[in-house]
């Protein structure tokens, strides 16, 4: 390869930096998923970039016996050409942000590529209609709560008073404290009742709240939550047993238990 055609990354090229930054780390299977390509060639791309000095790919010995495969991140000049190429998009404080990619732990790293898979298997599960954000997308929009949510997911339809219907996706961990839960659902409403007037973005059609727990037992937790408050948006939940079965019908709008409905997004 000669040295000016490494010099010159191609609109394809650039892209795949782009779609790097948006989930912060990746996999071979992740890129290979969302584009629809096969393995090897996300692999020989990724490869390329990081020879080129725009990616860096992290792996240790230990990963192989448990099954981790590896994980690209962008290098401080991958972070340079998208900040170029994409001025405004992603803030100056994701930029800097992702720059401490290298040294970031391995649970950020775990926790950027599960909302990630989840982020791919949504769009998928709904056939590419729905526009789904990332935290380092959403970072620009001071509409949303800060700490963001995992995920910001914009649908193609209404409800049955002609507004669009969009939601945040949080992700729940097994163990979290309750009033960790309930904190995070009250910040959301005292977010809401601080900002609702005139001119703001989610004036009367706050986002629904998704949250994926691990188990059925941390789902039953948020549901007594939800029971004991009103807010002035729904709580919906799933489990990652019912979201991996591919059904849409998944997800669950508790009222009470005699009264609980199975909803698609």
């Amino acid at each position: 390869m000669d040295v000016q055609h490494r010099k010159q990354l191609s609109i394809g090229q650039i892209k795949l930096l782009g779609l790097v930054a948006k989930f912060r780390f990746v996999t071979v299977e992740l890129i290979s998923s969302w584009r629809d390509k096969s393995k090897a060639t996300i692999y020989e791309r990724l490869a390329i970039l990081e020879d080129q000095g725009y990616l860096q790919k992290r792996y240790e010995k230990s990963w192989k016996l448990l099954g981790r495969p590896a994980v690209y991140s962008l290098t401080g000049k991958g972070l340079r050409m998208i900040r170029d190429h994409k001025p405004g998009y992603f803030t100056d404080a994701v930029i800097r942000n992702q720059y401490k990619n290298r040294s970031a732990s391995l649970q950020l790293v775990d926790h950027s590529l599960d909302v990630a898979k989840l982020c791919v298997q949504l769009f998928k599960q709904y056939d590419g209609n729905y526009d789904i954000f990332t935290k380092s997308e959403l970072d620009q929009f001071e509409v949303f709560l800060r700490p963001l949510p995992d995920l910001y997911i914009r649908t193609n339809h209404t409800d049955d008073n002609d507004q669009a219907v969009h939601y945040q996706l949080e992700t729940i961990e097994a163990g979290t404290f309750t009033w960790m839960i309930k904190k995070r659902i009250n910040a959301h409403q005292e977010w809401f009742d601080e900002n609702n007037e005139d001119g703001w973005g989610f004036e009367d059609n706050y986002p629904h709240l998704l949250l994926v727990c691990d188990n059925k037992s941390t789902e039953k937790r948020i549901h007594r939550l939800t029971d004991e408050v009103y807010v002035d948006f729904e709580t919906w939940t799933v489990t990652r047993e019912r979201l991996e079965t591919g059904d849409k019908k998944v997800w669950v709008r508790y009222w009470d238990e005699d009264d609980m409905e199975y909803l698609a997004l």
